[in-house]
């Protein structure tokens, strides 16, 4: 079964399964949210970028869209990132510079080409645009970033585009066969790849392939080929031995090699993240399916008690949930110490991976030979790389940091005998408190990576809990997103300072990394009481679900609820 097929029958299952949410009110809820989880992590971005002579808005339109939307003529029509996305409902979202927003409920090329185009009457306004349509290609979890050209005469729109590679799943580089391999593509080869995850990324397509002949096109090719070779030897002197990327002659005008292309693209994205992600999210449909069947015997031993059973259990619950709203604080100091050794933990983990980080950017200076006039552009490149290693490595201490709370949080519920009455409840905000992350630290102009939040967390929802308390404590803004454009946009403050010498480098480092550790250190009581007070109110609520459920018990034909939950959990298992 391949990728797509699998993903297709996922989405199958849990339609059928919320047919059942008369099990548990929060059944669909869940179900939803995982819904939503494949549409959020199975959404590959693919960079488009390339001179833009090259026809990038044309092979968009007719490969990923099916149809013209974006503006193509002989100027330059993409002055601006482009975002285009799925949706049943086609819309235009344009995102000004003075963060107002204006959408457009038509999509067409001359609403876009207003926007967009070089000489478009509101380009000046403009920061981005978003295109939402209703595109079959796009469906399938593709969101494509349409870039200004890369010989575009500003330098801020070219160095966006650059900044956007290490963001994305897929780089497609467009070139035209009429001028292959310029100094363009040399030059983005050469100095624009930083790390060998983005250089495994990029396919470069050669357009305008229908205008050559056949003994023109193999000439193209074998020069393009041949040229690619010298760049790589270029790149292997920083980077140490790396593959090829892969060359497709295409014509945008005709589809000549689309299904090529479309197979190569599918099948890398799908083996590089897909589906390990899809499996991720399999394995969490069945847990989730295991639960429910868990929770139905649950159900069905409660109903073979006889009532006067039922009646002095529910008594004895009604008195441990009134004993522990009255002893409340001594609850939340029998929880201190273990909550604070998680919390130490992370911090420690934290810290000793930002002083590997600084460690790490001043012994690559070092080990440069660079001018005073260089120095610039040598740190930004070398912090970006050591990012992409940050990144990773955070997301796993994160990770590990809340599916401990979590196994915390479970450990407490079940010495109570709490843990398996109810379906756990999802956070329906997770993603909006995402957004709002990253709006904060855009506007606070950190520009590098902030892990997704649904994949930092990865565990259940005692995690999701206790993550948005932690986050009210704002100590996300400082340990979640990486720190490499802090580190950046702190150099540009003490340009001075280096422009005297490259000695002072290391204590500019320093003096950043020791200014984030003491942020985390602060906020550190913040943290633990949070934690402390998610713990205590899942257990309350949880509570207040176990008494609930016994009433309702009471009130029912236990033998006839019996029959009927055994029907139900058949019909499950088959699922």
């Amino acid at each position: 079964m391949n990728y797509k097929t699998q993903k297709q029958n996922l989405l199958n299952r849990i339609e059928k399964l919320m047919q059942y949410s008369e099990i548990d009110e929060k059944i669909n809820s869940h179900l939803n949210s995982l819904k939503e989880e494949i549409i959020n992590d199975l959404q590959f971005n693919v960079l488009c970028t390339g001179e833009f002579s090259a026809g990038k808005s044309t092979f968009i339109n007719r490969f990923f869209i099916k149809k013209d939307v974006l503006p193509t003529k002989a100027t330059e029509t993409t002055a601006k990132l482009t975002f285009i996305k799925y949706s049943n409902n086609e819309k235009i979202v344009i995102h000004y510079m003075n963060k107002k927003e204006e959408i457009i409920n038509e999509v067409n090329e001359g609403i876009l080409e207003e926007y967009l185009a070089k000489d478009g009457n509101k380009i000046k306004e403009v920061d981005y645009v978003e295109v939402f349509i209703n595109s079959e290609v796009l469906k399938e979890g593709i969101a494509i970033i349409d870039s200004p050209g890369l010989n575009a005469p500003e330098n801020e729109r070219v160095n966006l585009t650059n900044e956007f590679i290490p963001k994305t799943d897929a780089v497609l580089y467009l070139m035209t066969a009429l001028q292959a391999w310029k100094g363009s593509e040399k030059e983005f080869l050469e100095n624009k790849i930083l790390n060998k995850e983005d250089l495994d990324k990029i396919f470069f397509l050669i357009n305008y392939w229908d205008v050559l002949d056949e003994g023109e096109g193999k000439d193209v090719l074998e020069y393009v080929k041949d040229e690619m070779l010298k760049s790589l030897e270029v790149v292997e002197r920083d980077l140490g031995e790396v593959s090829v990327p892969p060359i497709i002659p295409i014509s945008a005008k005709t589809g000549y090699n689309f299904d090529k292309l479309e197979e190569e693209l599918i099948n890398y994205l799908s083996s590089k993240k897909g589906i390990d992600i899809l499996n991720q999210k399999i394995e969490k449909f069945e847990n989730l399916k295991k639960k429910i069947i868990k929770l139905i015997d649950k159900k069905i031993e409660l109903n073979k008690k006889d009532k006067i059973t039922l009646k002095q259990e529910l008594e004895e619950i009604q008195k441990e949930l009134k004993a522990l709203k009255i002893k409340a604080k001594e609850y939340k100091k029998s929880l201190y110490s273990k909550v604070e050794n998680i919390v130490h933990k992370w911090l420690f983990n934290i810290e000793s991976l930002y002083k590997e980080f600084a460690h790490n950017i001043i012994s690559k200076l070092q080990r440069t030979n660079v001018k005073l006039d260089e120095l610039e552009s040598t740190i930004k490149k070398i912090v970006i790389n050591q990012s992409n290693y940050l990144q990773k490595r955070l997301n796993i201490i994160n990770r590990k940091f809340f599916r401990e709370l979590e196994e915390l949080a479970e450990e407490e519920k079940a010495k109570l005998d709490l843990e398996e009455y109810f379906i756990k409840k999802e956070s329906s905000n997770i993603y909006d408190l995402e957004k709002e992350l990253k709006t904060e630290i855009k506007r606070s102009k950190v520009i590098d990576y902030l892990p997704e939040i649904s994949t930092t967390i990865g565990v259940g929802t005692a995690a999701t809990s206790l993550f948005i308390g932690i986050a009210s404590t704002g100590i996300l803004l400082t340990s979640l997103p990486i720190i490499g454009g802090g580190v950046w946009f702190y150099f540009k403050k003490q340009q001075k300072l280096l422009e005297k010498s490259k000695e002072n480098l290391e204590e500019v480092i320093e003096s950043f990394i020791e200014e984030k550790i003491s942020e985390l250190y602060s906020k550190k009581e913040d943290i633990i009481d949070s934690i402390i007070d998610n713990i205590k109110n899942e257990i309350l609520q949880t509570y207040e679900v176990k008494e609930k459920e016994y009433k309702k018990i009471l009130e029912k034909n236990n033998k006839d609820e019996i029959e009927k939950l055994k029907k139900l959990k058949k019909e499950i298992e088959k699922i």
